[in-house]
């Protein structure tokens, strides 16, 4: 089993369960409680477990402190809400699925970046997308971004084929990832 946030755990046996998490022994007599939000969404459903909705923050700074905080990454999705089809499309499809949620819950702070053409937005909420849209370079939308509380790019996803599901963009963000964290281990 691999968890959300990429430990891998080979040959394991769950001793205990309870509505918080499992607990299991591994291969070389390894002990690790897990919490179902780190946990996949497979064995999250064996146990009965429902990921919470993920909460969308709009307040980047905010967002940032709490992902020091909780020691996780940002998850930035730049998005037209009111107009882009594809990320209308994406935000019925993929981000409130269990297995969306079991994937982002137990990693990120989730924020939405938004550039609605018919509802307005606050002064500070727009000035803020736009200073990010320029820090951050969107190639499109919707755009999934993962990056560090220092604001360093560590993922990209842009666009999103209809249909396509949860695994596509979950495998897209993973992959992605990865190429980033090989990257950085090169430099």
């Amino acid at each position: 089993m691999t968890t959300n946030d990429g430990k891998v755990y080979a040959d394991y046996t769950v001793v205990t369960h309870d509505d918080n998490g499992i607990s299991i022994w591994y291969k070389d007599g390894g002990e690790a409680t897990l919490p179902f939000d780190n946990l996949p969404a497979d064995i999250q459903k064996q146990y009965g477990y429902k990921p919470k909705d993920i909460v969308w923050n709009t307040d980047y700074t905010g967002s940032v402190a709490q992902a020091q905080a909780d020691k996780k990454l940002l998850l930035l999705e730049f998005c037209g809400s009111d107009w882009c089809g594809y990320c209308q499309l994406l935000e019925k499809e993929v981000l409130p699925t269990p297995e969306f949620r079991a994937f982002a819950s137990g990693r990120f702070v989730c924020v939405k970046v938004d550039f609605p053409h018919k509802t307005p937005l606050p002064d500070a909420l727009r000035v803020q997308n736009d200073t990010l849209k320029q820090k951050f370079s969107p190639n499109g939308f919707p755009c999934l971004l993962v990056v560090d509380t220092n604001g360093r790019e560590l993922a990209r996803c842009t666009g999103y084929n209809p249909g396509s599901g949860p695994a596509a963009v979950i495998g897209a963000l993973k992959d992605s990832l990865k190429a980033g964290a090989a990257a950085a281990a090169s430099n």
